[in-house]
């Protein structure tokens, strides 16, 4: 999640009504990208909340990919650049090839047409979330799942450009933010065809 500002102007983009608008920023409305970090951890934790019993899947997984961080720099160049060395090759092999890619996960294709991928980042027995809405706090809210439809964005708009393939999210399987630490993040898409 990019900032508190991003998310205010998606909420309009995506057509969620004013009304929820105003009940997820009560309380919230001096808030900034630069506010300390817990209060941005629970107002996005409540936002969430809100929007998991207001909008539709369709409607919040649109709304949080837009959300999504790091589809420009380094790592869309890398992405680019992937894309333009493996274009001949099949798209299991690219698959197996985009864990040498820093940052980008481990995929394997689970199904002809679902990919599987995932953060898997350790501190002692828990994971942890690589999101810097989240990511050092020492005490973290336990987010809905759906949150994580912004991290699995950012997966998709990169998995798109490095394999020449159109991805829908299928589903979230697991995150360190609604486990506690329990449990790795993991992502599934399938393949448009």
């Amino acid at each position: 999640m990019p900032s508190v500002e991003k998310f205010k102007e998606s909420l309009l983009i995506f057509d969620i009504d004013q009304k929820t608008i105003d009940r997820i920023y009560n309380g919230y409305e001096t808030l900034k990208s630069s506010s300390p970090k817990n209060e941005k951890a629970a107002f996005f934790c409540r936002a969430q909340k809100i929007l998991d019993e207001k909008a539709d899947r369709a409607q919040l997984i649109d709304l949080m990919d837009f959300n999504a961080c790091c589809k420009n720099g380094i790592r869309d160049k890398a992405s680019k650049d992937f894309a333009k060395q493996y274009s001949s090759l099949p798209l299991s092999e690219k698959i197996k090839l985009i864990s040498g890619v820093p940052n980008m996960g481990n995929p394997e294709l689970i199904e002809r047409n679902m990919i599987k991928t995932g953060i898997y980042w350790k501190d002692g027995d828990l994971y942890r979330c690589p999101c810097p809405n989240f990511n050092g706090l020492k005490e973290v809210p336990q987010m809905p799942l759906s949150y994580c439809l912004c991290c699995a964005g950012h997966f998709r708009y990169h998995y798109q450009k490095m394999l020449g393939i159109k991805l829908l999210t299928h589903k979230i399987v697991s995150s360190p933010l609604n486990s506690l630490g329990k449990s790795p993040c993991e992502f599934i898409f399938r393949i448009d065809e």
